[in-house]
C-alpha cells in the first residue's frame, strides 16, 4: 500500500458495512487506521448503519488524525463519510465524552484556516488564495487594533464567511447568498451581516 507522507489519502465512497471493514476499505496509512479502530472500540456506541454510522467513522478517523498529526484533506473525507461541512461541529458534538468515554482532541482553527478551506466553495481561483489571505490578515490585524470585539469573539467559521464575502464584494465578485450553507448553518446568518457591517465600518 503506498502513503503519502503526513497526509491522509482517500478514495473511494465508504459502503454499508461494519466499521472496520470500512475502515479497511480506505487508502489511510496503516497506523491512522489502526488508531480510528481502537478509538471506535473504546467508545460505548454500538453503530452498524445509516448516516450515524457515516458520523462515528468521521469523527474516528478525524480524531486519530489530530492525535498523530497527520495531516487530512477535510473535503476529501466529508465526501468519503457523506456528510457536509457545515454540521462538522454538529457531528462532533453528537459523540460527547460523558456518553461515549472518548474525549475528542480539540482543534484550535483561525478564521485564516477556515479560508483556506472555504474560499474554493466562492468559485474563487486557487491562484487569489495569496491576495485573499493578505487582505484577511489585514483585516483582522487591524480589527485587534482598534479592539473590535465582535471579530475576535465571534465563531472562527462566521468570521471567515464574512471575510470571504466582503472580499468579493470589494473586487466586484458577484455570488449568490445560496452559497452561505455550504460553509456554516444558515442560523449563522445574522452573525455573518454583522460582521460584515463592522468590516465595513472601519
Amino acid at each position: 500500500m503506498e502513503e503519502k507522507s503526513n497526509e491522509v489519502v482517500l478514495n473511494k465512497k465508504i459502503k454499508k458495512q461494519d466499521i472496520n471493514l470500512r475502515l479497511g476499505s480506505l487508502k489511510i496509512p496503516d497506523h491512522v487506521k489502526q488508531r480510528a479502530s481502537d478509538i471506535k472500540n473504546s467508545m460505548n456506541i454500538n453503530m452498524k448503519r445509516g448516516n450515524n454510522l457515516n458520523e462515528l467513522i468521521f469523527v474516528c478517523i478525524y480524531s486519530a488524525c489530530l492525535e498523530l498529526n497527520e495531516n487530512i484533506n477535510i473535503d476529501e473525507l466529508i465526501n468519503i463519510c457523506d456528510i457536509k461541512h457545515k454540521n462538522i461541529s454538529k457531528i462532533i458534538k453528537k459523540f460527547p465524552s460523558v456518553s461515549t468515554g472518548y474525549t475528542i482532541p480539540i482543534e484550535n482553527k483561525s478564521p485564516l484556516d477556515y479560508v483556506k478551506e472555504y474560499y474554493y466553495i466562492t468559485k474563487l481561483h486557487k491562484s487569489q488564495l495569496n491576495d485573499i489571505l493578505l487582505f484577511c490578515n489585514q483585516i483582522i490585524k487591524k480589527s485587534e487594533d482598534i479592539n473590535i470585539q465582535s471579530l475576535s469573539d465571534d465563531m472562527p467559521q462566521n468570521v471567515a464567511t464574512s471575510l470571504l464575502l466582503y472580499y468579493m464584494d470589494l473586487k466586484g465578485i458577484k455570488y449568490n447568498m445560496d452559497i452561505i450553507p455550504k460553509f456554516v448553518t444558515i442560523s449563522s446568518l445574522d452573525n455573518i451581516k454583522k460582521c460584515i457591517g463592522y468590516i465595513d465600518n472601519f
